[in-house]
C-alpha cells in the first residue's frame, strides 16, 4: 500500500490538535508524533484516542527527533518558539522534507528570520505558517464582500488576549483580507509599559494598543490589561461597516445601500482539529494551502518583533536581543 510520510513535532497543546484533526484523514498516510516530553506523549494518546480511520496506515509516538523517517512528505513544527530554529536545522540537515508547516510565533531572534529563509530556499522545502483565519469560508466571503471599498479601517479590542501571541494572527487577517501585498508599519508607541508574564513559564505578554498601516488601510489593534472582555473586530469601508464577534460566532453588517442598517449573519471558524487534515491533504494533492507562505509571514513577524524589540529596549541598560514570545 502505497502511503504518505507525516511527522507532528511538538505535541504538548495545539500539536495534540495537529494529531487529532488526523484522524479524519482521507488519503493514506503513516503518522510520526514526536514530543521529549512523556506527559505530552500521554496526552495526545489520550486525545486521538483509538485509531479507526483505516487510511492511518501507522502511529508512532517519540521522544526523539532521530527516531523519524529518512523521507517525510508533511511535516508540522508545533514547538515552543526558543527551539524552533533548533528543530529546524537539524531536521533539514538530516532528512529529506517536501513540505513543511511552521507555527508560529516563529522565532524569538531577528536574525533567524533571515537564516531559516535562506536554509528553506538551500533545502527546497515549501513551507506555511499556521495562521489559519485564511482557511475560513467566512473570512474568505468578508475579503470578497471587501474587495471593492479600498482603503479599509481595522479597529480590534479586547482585554488580556496577548498581544506577543496573538497579535501576528490579526495582522495576518489584515494582510488576507487587504490583499495589499505591500510591507506592513507597525507602531508601539501605546504598548503598556509593564511587561507582563505570559501563562507560559519563560515568556513574557504585552497588553496596550499597537496601530499602523498596510497599503492604504489602517489598523488599532488592543488589549487591555484589566477587565475580560472578548476580543471584536471593527472593518470600515467606504459603503460598509462590518463588527465581527468570533467569540459569538456572528458578523453584523451595514451597507449604504441598506441605510446603514445592520444585519446579522453567522460567521463560521472552525477549530485547529477540523483543519489539519485538510492542509496535509491539500499539500499532498495540490503541493499548495491556504495558510500564508514563510516569506508572507516572515514579513509581519519581522515587524511586529522589532516594535517589541524596541519596546522592551526603550528604558533598558543593556540592549535586549531577544524578545520570549511563543
Amino acid at each position: 500500500m502505497n502511503y504518505y510520510n507525516v511527522a507532528i513535532i511538538g505535541v504538548g497543546g495545539l500539536g495534540a490538535r495537529h494529531l487529532q484533526a488526523l484522524q479524519n484523514i482521507s488519503v493514506p498516510i503513516s503518522i510520526q508524533a514526536v514530543d521529549v516530553s512523556e506527559e505530552s506523549l500521554d496526552n495526545a494518546k489520550k486525545v486521538c484516542g483509538e485509531i479507526t480511520n483505516e487510511n492511518i496506515v501507522s502511529i508512532e509516538y517519540l521522544q526523539d527527533i532521530s527516531y523519524l523517517n529518512r523521507q517525510l512528505d508533511v511535516v508540522i513544527i508545533a514547538t515552543s518558539s526558543n527551539t524552533r530554529k533548533a528543530v529546524i536545522e537539524y531536521l533539514l540537515e538530516n532528512r529529506t522534507v517536501k513540505y513543511l508547516i511552521l507555527e508560529k510565533v516563529l522565532f524569538q531572534k531577528m536574525d533567524d528570520y533571515e537564516y531559516i529563509e535562506n536554509l528553506l530556499k538551500e533545502k527546497n522545502v515549501k513551507t506555511w505558517v499556521n495562521c489559519p483565519r485564511r482557511m475560513y469560508k467566512s473570512y474568505d466571503d468578508l475579503r470578497n464582500a471587501l474587495a471593492k471599498q479600498g482603503k479599509l479601517s481595522f479597529l480590534i479590542q479586547g482585554a488580556n488576549w496577548g498581544l506577543g501571541c496573538n497579535l501576528i494572527h490579526m495582522l495576518d487577517m489584515i494582510d488576507y483580507i487587504t490583499n495589499s501585498q505591500q510591507d506592513i508599519v507597525c507602531n508601539g508607541d501605546l504598548l503598556d509599559a509593564e511587561v507582563l508574564e505570559s501563562k507560559r513559564k519563560g515568556y513574557i505578554e504585552f497588553s496596550g494598543t499597537v496601530s499602523g498601516s498596510i497599503g492604504g488601510s489602517t489598523f488599532v489593534i488592543t488589549s487591555a490589561s484589566a477587565g475580560d472582555f472578548p476580543v471584536t473586530i471593527h472593518v470600515i469601508g467606504q459603503d460598509i461597516i462590518c463588527i465581527i464577534r468570533e467569540y459569538e460566532r456572528k458578523i453584523f453588517i451595514a451597507t449604504k445601500e441598506s441605510n446603514w442598517k445592520f444585519v446579522e449573519k453567522p460567521f463560521e471558524m472552525q477549530y485547529q482539529s477540523q483543519l489539519s487534515n485538510i492542509l496535509v491533504e491539500d499539500l499532498i494533492k495540490t503541493s499548495s494551502c491556504s495558510l500564508p507562505t514563510y516569506e508572507i509571514s516572515k514579513k509581519l513577524h519581522v515587524n511586529i518583533l522589532d516594535m517589541f524589540l524596541k519596546h522592551l529596549n526603550k528604558n533598558g541598560i543593556e540592549r535586549i536581543e531577544i524578545c520570549p514570545i511563543t
